[in-house]
């Protein structure tokens, strides 16, 4: 019998013992959406102040609907940084993918612009910088999964998952961070350059 198995055998026996066991266990399932997304919206929000500790917040705004709704399963519920003005004027953050359970969360850069010119060259710029990305052409610019240290924080209804995140946030904060700021550094840099070769199309 694999080790899975057995757990759940014990945790049944116990669950099932008396009544009191079981109506305890019944209150934590019907919890259990809650205690998960207390424990994201405590991780985002030591991203978000790590992220304004570091960036100028005089020239974006913060997107929250990912923080605001965790695990709804709506499409695109975006969290991190858009530009005030300018062409870049959807987030650069983290956004959760159209999953019904809500766990399925990129770093992705969205654009308002239709400038082709423009959207190839952050593609390319990205690329150059992260090696790797991926881009649908339509929905988002280019998004990286979530993944530090050989971690896959982006399946976010994992037990292990929850847990790192919960105790021992810094290690994904700060690397998740500092992967935000790279990627709006980029961003800004590239769109600050197209701009100077085409005033007309701010």
């Amino acid at each position: 019998m694999q080790t899975n198995e057995r757990e759940t055998e014990i945790i049944m026996e116990h669950v099932l013992k008396n009544k009191e066991n079981l109506e305890v266990a019944l209150d934590i399932i019907s919890r259990t959406q809650k205690i998960r997304e207390q424990i994201i919206k405590t991780f985002l929000e030591e991203l978000k102040g790590f992220i304004c500790k570091k960036l100028n917040m005089s020239q974006w705004y913060w997107e929250t609907e990912l923080y605001d709704k965790p695990y709804r399963g709506n499409k695109y519920l975006n969290f991190g940084v858009a530009s005030k003005f300018g062409v870049l004027q959807k987030p650069v953050g983290i956004s959760l993918s159209d999953n019904p359970t809500g766990n399925n969360p990129y770093i992705r850069v969205f654009t308002s612009s239709i400038d082709t010119e423009l959207m190839s060259r952050l593609i390319s710029k990205l690329n150059e910088v992260f090696e790797s990305g991926e881009s649908d052409g339509e929905q988002w610019l280019w998004c990286q999964p979530l993944t530090f240290f050989n971690w896959n924080y982006a399946d976010c209804t994992n037990k292990g998952t929850l847990i790192k995140m919960y105790t021992n946030p810094d290690c994904a904060v700060e690397a998740i961070g500092n992967d935000l700021l790279k990627i709006i550094e980029v961003v800004k840099t590239v769109i600050e350059e197209w701009g100077k070769q085409n005033p007309s199309a701010q």
